[in-house]
């Protein structure tokens, strides 16, 4: 067995500057949903992560996917906003109870950040 004597690591380059530290992350909770088709109205969960210094709003957006608004869920295309230091937004979904088939999907998306 060689044994040989490591060089003691450099504390400056250990120091992670956090460059991003007005970043703010913004993703529903949880990602994913699923749901019986006669649950009517559910709650999504938006979360916001980073600077909540600063109030922000965000476009909130649903779109078909296998299932198509109007005939199985109620679309939904408005801005969300966060005021100072809020982490969290709930945005109630309807979905048509008689409509919905197993395994049918909607998107969400969340898009243009406005910080305020």
């Amino acid at each position: 067995m060689i044994k040989r004597k490591l060089p003691k690591p450099d504390k400056k380059k250990e120091e992670v500057v956090d460059e991003d530290k007005n970043v703010v992350k913004l993703y529903f909770d949880p990602a994913h949903y699923t749901v019986m088709e006669n649950v009517g109205q559910f709650a999504v969960k938006i979360v916001r992560e980073g600077d909540l210094s600063k109030s922000i709003a965000v476009d909130f957006k649903t779109e078909d996917g296998t299932a198509t608004s109007g005939s199985d869920f109620v679309g939904i295309d408005e801005p969300i906003i966060f005021a100072c230091n809020e982490a969290c937004k709930e945005v109630s979904e309807q979905i048509f109870k008689t409509c919905m088939i197993k395994g049918q999907a909607l998107k969400r998306s969340l898009t243009t950040i406005y910080s305020k």
